[in-house]
């Protein structure tokens, strides 16, 4: 889930939302989330993509190579996905497939904040066919390691929150913190796991959205059934 900073909106236009797919197997750390409104921050070799932190050796010094490699081992990225223009909700079946455990998860929707976030920077992704070729080990290089995919992934539009930690700062905590605003339940989510998910979200973070991702056989996308969205709980508006 960096190149294009991507910064909180401090004017009057609209959000912009991001989500994070993600099975409901890891239980204890959804309710993590929804409790404390951060998400995780994983070392680059615990993604989903084995060609992440690699970048072009050639010419460099092996000092060089061997601080970049250090300093990677030391960061965190947090993946998250930006919603598309007049996106009402996240209806990207891929993303529900690939990150939800094939629709039986979940879907948070949050925007950014800079609160209690010192030391992480927010990118968008360059999706492309050159491996990054970085010309010393200053962090600029390991930002633009950590923000180039290949053009295979460009369906994801992916944000990333990374920080670097200082030798021997690494500390425990290594989490990006976000505003939630909603959270979707997948297509084929269990509706008993669902009802009690519907409790304990009520229970923990009583300000935010709960919706059932549905069939809408209304409307039609290259002749399949199109995403639509029912709300579950309306959080109460107070005086």
């Amino acid at each position: 889930m960096d190149a294009l900073t991507t910064q909180t909106s401090t004017n009057t236009k609209d959000p912009e939302y991001y989500y994070k797919f993600m099975s409901l197997e890891k239980l204890e750390r959804f309710l993590d989330y929804l409790a404390h409104n951060h998400l995780y921050g994983a070392k680059p070799k615990e993604l989903n993509d084995p060609f992440e932190g690699r970048f072009n050796l050639q010419g460099l010094p092996k000092n060089t190579k061997d601080n970049i490699y250090k300093k990677l081992s030391r960061t965190r990225i947090c993946s998250m996905f930006k919603g598309k223009k007049n996106q009402d909700f996240p209806d990207d079946f891929l993303m529900w497939s690939h990150y939800a455990n094939s629709h039986k998860g979940c879907c948070l929707e949050f925007t950014l904040t800079d609160q209690y976030n010192k030391g992480w920077t927010t990118m968008g992704i360059i999706y492309g066919a050159q491996m990054p070729a970085p010309k010393n080990d200053s962090d600029n290089s390991i930002y633009d390691i950590l923000s180039h995919k290949t053009k295979d992934w460009k369906k994801e539009n992916e944000v990333r929150a990374i920080k670097i930690y200082k030798k021997g700062k690494e500390g425990n905590s290594h989490f990006y913190h976000i505003k939630l605003r909603a959270v979707y339940f997948g297509l084929s989510a269990d509706s008993k796991n669902t009802d009690i998910l519907v409790r304990i979200i009520k229970a923990l973070n009583p300000k935010i959205f709960i919706y059932q991702i549905r069939r809408d056989g209304a409307k039609r996308k290259n002749n399949y059934p199109s995403l639509k969205k029912e709300c579950l709980y309306i959080p109460e508006k107070k005086d």
